[in-house]
């Protein structure tokens, strides 16, 4: 109701007193001449200052009671499971790395993952599904995310395999050529991403906004690469 009720003169207000490139970053990728590009940019985006000051909004990471909830939407063929796990997480911490290893090997890996080996390929519950690892870079409002598709009817079988594939994890550990797997996986993936410039001018307009520099990835990737089994474990 508030999005329909918006008028052109509140959004030319916001426009206004909120765009400005004060703070901002830029990052130019590809053959370009620096003594070219730098006067420029000033000229068009140097003098342009929003009123209003601005600041990260920074997320602070809460414990939250857990909560198991089904939502029946009679008109989808199709079912969806997703689970989430509050972290107090930052891309900074000494266990980061290890932690990305591991939820490489539960469900970030692709068909390859073990969640998807169980619900896919063993169970064939679902055609698609898989974990993701988010870690806080200026707070610690990290999550482990997981999530499967699945027919309706096989929603519980795909969340009795979820909780059985941590449990096993947990209890059990991974093994050095999931290890070894997990390493080559991760690094295939940001090395192909630095192939992309686009993907470069963003990574780089991220580090400065964090006053950081790819020498950060490149320290980040040493200790992918260092972890060792028992660290894993």
């Amino acid at each position: 109701e508030e999005a329909k009720a918006a008028r052109l003169e509140q959004v030319k207000a916001f426009h206004r007193d909120f765009y400005g490139t004060s703070p901002a970053e830029m990052a130019i990728v590809g053959d370009f001449d620096p003594q070219e590009i730098t006067p420029l940019v000033n000229t068009l985006f140097g003098a342009w200052r929003a009123p209003q000051p601005s600041a990260p909004v920074l997320v602070a990471h809460a414990e939250v009671t857990p909560v198991a909830r089904t939502l029946n939407t009679p008109d989808k063929e199709n079912g969806f499971y997703i689970a989430r796990l509050n972290l107090d997480l930052n891309v900074d911490d000494a266990d980061y790395p290890a932690l990305l290893l591991a939820n490489y090997i539960f469900g970030d890996g692709g068909l390859k993952s073990r969640l998807m080996d169980r619900i896919r390929q063993k169970e064939g519950l679902s055609y698609g599904g898989g974990s993701n690892l988010s870690a806080g870079t200026l707070d610690r409002a990290g999550s482990l995310n997981i999530s499967a598709i699945a027919a309706p009817q096989n929603l519980a079988k795909v969340d009795a395999a979820v909780r059985a594939e941590l449990a096993r994890a947990a209890k059990d550990g991974f093994t050095a050529e999931e290890l070894a797997g997990a390493k080559s996986g991760i690094m295939q993936q940001r090395l192909q991403a630095r192939t992309d410039d686009g993907a470069l001018a963003s990574g780089w307009t991220n580090y400065l906004y964090r006053n950081k520099t790819y020498e950060w990835s490149a320290e980040f990737e040493r200790k992918l690469n260092a972890v060792t089994l028992a660290q894993l474990n």
